[in-house]
């Protein structure tokens, strides 16, 4: 299980997904929530070499925001109510508060 959000500094969209990232972690078990890579402050992060096969089509590193769900990428998130409902759904069975 994988669960990664790729972001970097210039994203305009990134902010937003981060904060709905954050409120979505702290409902989820410590073992698994979303783990945030900025690919522009760690650009060799082992999760961007590990999962470059999931966007190698768009270079060497992933378009941001990049969201990566146990196998299910999701690219270009620019709505907070599509990452919201995306999410709430997808782990609603995992969360710890609900």
């Amino acid at each position: 299980m994988v669960r990664v959000l790729f972001i970097q500094k210039h994203c305009d969209h990134c902010p937003r997904i981060m904060g709905i990232v954050a409120r979505i972690n702290a409902r989820l078990p410590v073992n698994k929530r979303i783990i945030v890579v900025d690919i522009s402050e760690n650009p060799f992060h082992p999760l961007i070499k590990a999962l470059r096969d999931s966007f190698k089509k768009y270079g060497n590193y992933p378009p941001t925001p990049y969201l990566y769900l146990d196998g299910i990428a999701i690219i270009g998130i620019t709505t907070e109510e599509f990452a919201e409902g995306l999410l709430e759904g997808y782990l609603q069975r995992e969360f710890i508060v609900k």
